[in-house]
């Protein structure tokens, strides 16, 4: 006896989570309830946690420039307990070589900045002296004189 059950039609009429939705059904269609098909089930879990993924991705984006900090502060950690085991355990002595290097870092950072100074002073110098030079000459540029 036929009962008009056809398996390819009633996965057909499944939507994505595996169950058969009645307003896809007409009034005549006879559609036995069998268990979801396994392979699309997991299809639709794989889709639903890549979605989630990438969901929460855009939710929490990274900062480029907080984790380049928070490597930084890392690795002046390890510095200062790699100190720390250095100085036999002695956080005074790890602070006194601190000190010693910040102070060490200060006078060098000076001094560049000193010779950067005076060598965009020069520059502008000599750029003022080719701007005179340019008005004197009737608007031909000559090349500035190099100091000795």
């Amino acid at each position: 006896m036929a009962t008009g059950y056809d398996p390819k039609d009633a996965r057909r009429d499944r939507n994505h989570d595996g169950h058969v939705d009645a307003a896809d059904r007409t009034s005549h269609e006879r559609v036995a309830h069998a268990a979801p098909d396994p392979g699309l089930t997991k299809e639709v879990r794989k889709d639903a946690y890549e979605r989630g993924r990438a969901d929460e991705r855009a939710r929490h984006k990274r900062s480029p420039l907080l984790t380049l900090l928070i490597a930084l502060a890392a690795i002046f950690g390890l510095a200062v307990i790699g100190l720390y085991i250095y100085n036999g355990g002695s956080f005074t002595e790890t602070g006194r070589d601190l000190d010693q290097v910040t102070t060490r870092a200060q006078q060098e950072a000076a001094e560049v900045s000193r010779e950067v100074a005076d060598e965009a002073g020069e520059g502008l110098q000599d750029a003022g002296r080719q701007v005179e030079q340019v008005g004197e000459g009737g608007g031909q540029a000559r090349p500035a004189q190099q100091r000795p």
